[in-house]
């Protein structure tokens, strides 16, 4: 979930696909979780604890899911999104005053690494950029696909839907704000477990 994040976009290997469909605006009608999640951090996240606001985490694997649509023709079909590697994220964006209710973690963390994907990788989309103007049903998109994702992951109806309604009411800021540049990481996970990682500074297309 992402109503204020500092992520961006985007790693070379989120490019060869769209995160959104083609026809839209679509139907959301379910969702389906495809791999495990890997998060990761370096070692300059010690050093940021005890300030007001913590280190980002890194999506050290790419996250493969699925959705299924109603598209405006009223044919069904399923569509992958795909979270890069390397993509910097808050975990759930929740104000510290409501965590005592959804948490930045739970089982609503891994809907909300979809969400943060959703809102940023519209910036890495050529045909939206320039005087070409975003479609408002892209930001449907993403938070309805969260809502879709919460409730598969088993969170229950009323926690999604003050989530659901948080996004909408509040996430409009975040979702066009755009990023100068995002630390993309790729990790080389060894036999032993060790991991070497190298960092690169990429901007969003303009």
């Amino acid at each position: 979930m992402n109503d204020d994040s500092g992520s961006g976009v985007v790693n070379e290997d989120a490019k060869s696909a769209s995160a959104y469909p083609a026809d839209g605006p679509v139907e959301v009608l379910g969702f389906a979780y495809r791999d495990d999640l890997y998060l990761t951090r370096g070692i300059e996240a010690v050093q940021m604890r005890g300030k007001e606001e913590d280190a980002d985490y890194i999506v050290a694997r790419r996250y493969c899911s699925e959705v299924k649509l109603r598209l405006s023709n009223d044919s069904e079909c399923t569509f992958p999104i795909s979270v890069p590697c390397g993509l910097l994220t808050d975990l759930s964006s929740v104000p510290r005053w409501s965590r005592w209710f959804l948490g930045k973690v739970g089982a609503h963390l891994e809907a909300s690494i979809v969400h943060d994907w959703l809102y940023v990788a519209w910036q890495g989309e050529a045909a939206w950029q320039g005087e070409n103007r975003l479609p408002k049903w892209v930001r449907t998109f993403a938070d309805d696909v969260f809502l879709a994702a919460m409730k598969e992951a088993g969170v229950g109806r009323f926690k999604r839907s003050i989530a659901y309604a948080a996004v909408c009411t509040f996430g409009r800021r975040s979702f066009y704000k755009k990023s100068k540049s995002i630390v993309c990481c790729t990790w080389d996970i060894s036999r032993d477990g060790d991991a070497n990682r190298s960092v690169q500074k990429l901007t969003p297309v303009s």
